[in-house]
C-alpha cells in the first residue's frame, strides 16, 4: 500500500508542478504557452485595482461591480459568501462611513492564461490616519478580453472588537 501511495503522491506532485513555474522574483511565469507573460497581467491588475479603489472612495458601485467577472463570488469577513452584488452595496456605503482613502498594494501574482492569483494588502483611511488595513487574495479570470475579479476574499489586520461583557 505504501509504494502505491508514494507513486500517487509523486504523480500528483509532478502534475501540479507541470505547466507553470515561477522565477525567484515572481515577475514572470513560464507556461507551456510561451506567449503568456504574468508581468503584463500584473500591470492590468494594478490598473484595475486603481479603478476599483477610486470607485470605492467615490461610492461608484456600478464601476466596482463591472470589474468583477460575471460568475464572481466574494468572501467578506464575518459574512456569508455572496455573488458580486454585495460589493455594489459595500461600495456605495463606504464613503458614508468617512473613508476618504483606499489603496490596494499588489504583492505576488502567479498563474497562467486561464487564471491568476493575486495576494496583496489594503489600507483605508479618513484622510489623516489609517482606519483599516488588511490583506486579500483575488483569483482573476479573463472575460471579454479583460482580467476580472472572479473570487475575492479579504480580512483585517486589526484586532477583533472584544465581546460585550
Amino acid at each position: 500500500m505504501k509504494p502505491m501511495f508514494n507513486l500517487l503522491f509523486a504523480a500528483s506532485l509532478l502534475y501540479s508542478c507541470s505547466g507553470t513555474t515561477t522565477d525567484q522574483d515572481n515577475s514572470k511565469t513560464k507556461t507551456a504557452d510561451a506567449s503568456f507573460d504574468v508581468s503584463k497581467v500584473r500591470q492590468s491588475i494594478e490598473a484595475t485595482n486603481k479603478r476599483f479603489s477610486d470607485a470605492v472612495v467615490s461610492g461608484d458601485s456600478a464601476t466596482v461591480v463591472s470589474l468583477y467577472h460575471s460568475d464572481a463570488e466574494v468572501y467578506p469577513p464575518n459574512m456569508p459568501a455572496d455573488k458580486k452584488t454585495l460589493m455594489g452595496t459595500m461600495a456605495s456605503s463606504i464613503p458614508k462611513s468617512g473613508i476618504k482613502t483606499f489603496s490596494l498594494h499588489t504583492g505576488n501574482v502567479t498563474g497562467n492564461e486561464e487564471q491568476v492569483v493575486e495576494t496583496g494588502t489594503f489600507e483605508m483611511g479618513d484622510g489623516s490616519k489609517t482606519i483599516e488595513k488588511g490583506k486579500y487574495i483575488v483569483v482573476w479570470k479573463p472575460e471579454n478580453g479583460d482580467w476580472k475579479l472572479w473570487r475575492d476574499i479579504w480580512n483585517s489586520d486589526n484586532a477583533p472588537t472584544p465581546a460585550a461583557k
